[in-house]
């Protein structure tokens, strides 16, 4: 997983919340198995205030993501 792209370089995250420490949102594009059942309450440690879930592939329930 890439969590940035600048100046020519590439950082890679070691792990799926690496990804999104002080994201403003995250945006589901794929159906892989590991994001079928995220651990909700440390999505809402790393996201920003905002926590905007963008789910592209309806993998969670609409209420879960509302509420999150």
């Amino acid at each position: 997983m890439v969590i940035c792209f600048w100046d020519n370089q590439i950082k890679f995250a070691t792990s799926q919340y690496q990804t999104l420490e002080n994201a403003d949102a995250l945006i589901i594009a794929t159906e892989w198995s590991e994001f079928r059942t995220p651990d909700f309450e440390l999505m809402d440690q790393q996201l920003k205030q905002n926590k905007i879930i963008f789910d592209g592939r309806t993998l969670y329930n609409y209420v879960i993501t509302f509420i999150f």
